[in-house]
């Protein structure tokens, strides 16, 4: 299972002063790909931000997410150029952000893509590394990286 984390989305370095703010930009983006208007998937993350965020990472903000509105499962993840603080997260300072959001039918398969990411993820080595991450390259490279040396351990 490990072999099919993919990341769809990657933005490095994002420059956002506020969660709303990176909430904003990363919606944007999974707009484009999964052709629905980022305002309506701005207003889901809002939404579900308050219930649906969890940390296995200090700095890292995972939220999961099914709407009826998605067609197409998304992956996103982006590092952000200074720390923000997520409302949602208590008031935690995030500097990664991962967004996982599936059509609002797939509650099993959005639980199998969630999971390997969120183990991945645990690993703060690998955190470490994206926040250093300049660039999509960079990002892509520690990802594949991460997955090869999962799939070797199990």
């Amino acid at each position: 299972m490990e072999q099919d984390i993919k990341m769809d989305i990657l933005l490095p370095k994002i420059q956002a002063r506020t969660q709303s703010r990176v909430f904003r930009n990363i919606s944007e983006k999974i707009s484009s790909f999964c052709c629905v208007d980022a305002e309506i998937i701005l207003r889901i993350c809002k939404q579900d931000s308050q219930e649906r965020f969890f940390s296995p990472s200090p700095g890292l903000a995972i939220l999961d997410m099914k709407s009826k509105f998605i067609k197409t499962p998304v992956s996103a993840f982006a590092s952000l150029a200074t720390p923000v603080t997520f409302e949602s997260m208590k008031g935690q300072a995030v500097d990664l952000v991962a967004v996982i959001i599936s059509p609002a039918s797939h509650g099993a398969f959005h639980l199998q893509r969630l999971a390997p990411v969120s183990r991945m993820l645990a690993d703060e080595d690998l955190c470490n590394a994206l926040r250093g991450a300049e660039d999509e390259d960079a990002m892509q490279a520690l990802f594949f990286t991460a997955i090869q040396s999962q799939s070797k351990a199990a």
